[in-house]
């Protein structure tokens, strides 16, 4: 690969990694033998508990939302929201362990990362956004420099 190509940071490719193993563990430790607090919720939504994890399901049964709570404060440290038919479409972390999002992936239809936000300034908000394309290459970059949540500038790395 030429030294100009920008792709992901190794990072994200573990998160993303991560990601896919943590949907498919807490699918099936939720599903087995969990708890439910379904009786506070509204119509025939699901919420199944197992150990770290959290598990949201919707009325067709599929599910729509998914917690870990890694290092057990009651705070969610990954979630990841489920498109209709089960497949990932966003996943919000907090890396650092600060109790605030500071990584926000989303997904294109077939899985792979259309863009990683990161909070630079760990406010809690995206302030770098990186645009990759199918291959996992870096196309553009916004960056807010202000912290207004709009991207002053623009990089299209090569």
């Amino acid at each position: 690969m030429p030294a100009a190509a920008s792709r992901i940071r190794p990072p994200f490719a573990r998160l993303g990694t991560a990601l896919a193993l943590l949907a498919s563990a807490a699918s099936a430790a939720c599903g087995a033998g969990g708890r439910s607090a379904s009786d506070r919720l509204p119509g025939r939504f699901r919420l199944i508990q197992k150990d770290r994890f959290q598990a949201l399901y919707g009325p067709d049964g599929g599910i729509q939302r998914l917690l870990e709570d890694r290092d057990r404060d009651g705070r969610a440290d990954a979630v990841i929201v489920y498109r209709p038919g089960g497949k990932p479409q966003r996943g919000e972390l907090d890396t650092d362990g600060d109790g605030r999002v500071d990584r926000w992936e989303h997904l294109r239809l077939d899985g792979t990362l259309e863009t990683l936000g990161t909070s630079r300034a760990r406010s809690g908000r995206p302030d770098l956004w990186e645009h990759s394309t199918t291959d996992g290459r870096v196309h553009q970059r916004d960056l807010d420099d202000d912290g207004d949540g709009r991207p002053d500038r623009t990089e299209y790395p090569q």
